[in-house]
């Protein structure tokens, strides 16, 4: 585990978003290869007036769907949409052509978020926002994130991301590597703070 991860669990969970952010500040690589780079997730919901005639759902924004700095890809329809700092939204630009080498794990991911989407809302009801991101590596390698966020104005916020990266298919099979994090806060009553986190790797 890096120097930068250890250093960001020692510290409070509820705080996550806060030493995140000046870890990064400080080392804008140093989290790159931890799950925790991710939490908490930020979600845009004012996606539009035409959410359901264009298919389209509030989804999370993190580094493996950001285009540009502000601009961010939907993955239910590749439209672009810039956030400010005042977290007002607008949709910028309609999908462009998926380049051939893209089409698959496009499809990969669409699908991906076709069986996503109604995991999160079966289990963590219509409070919950979850995206999965796609990217393609070399030859037939790909790496992604399943990320989800549960908040409650009221009571905390659950935040869990699982990222994925999945090897070569040798023989029919491949080696894959998936690291998972959960960070978790609750505030049973005013002035205070329950908050917990759990990382985990599996090879």
């Amino acid at each position: 585990m890096d120097p930068a991860t250890l250093v960001l669990k020692k510290t409070v969970p509820a705080d996550q978003g806060k030493n995140r952010k000046a870890i990064e500040a400080l080392s804008p690589n140093a989290l790159k290869q931890s799950p925790l780079q991710f939490l908490p997730f930020d979600v845009l919901e004012d996606v539009g007036d035409d959410q359901e005639e264009e298919e389209e759902k509030p989804f999370l924004l993190c580094s493996y769907n950001q285009v540009q700095s502000g601009t961010y890809r939907s993955p239910y329809t590749s439209r672009l949409f810039t956030v400010d700092k005042a977290g007002k939204t607008a949709q910028i630009a309609d999908p462009k052509p998926v380049a051939e080498d893209e089409k698959d794990i496009r499809n990969l991911e669409k699908a991906a978020n076709e069986v996503w989407w109604p995991y999160v809302q079966m289990y963590y009801g219509w409070e919950g926002a979850g995206s999965v991101f796609l990217k393609k590596g070399k030859g037939s390698t790909f790496g992604g994130v399943f990320g989800l966020q549960k908040k409650s104005e009221d009571n905390g916020t659950w935040d869990c991301v699982h990222l994925v990266q999945v090897d070569e298919p040798k023989n029919g099979t491949c080696n894959y590597r998936l690291d998972s994090a959960v960070v978790m806060s609750i505030r049973p009553y005013k002035g205070s703070t329950i908050s917990s986190s759990l990382n985990k790797e599996t090879v």
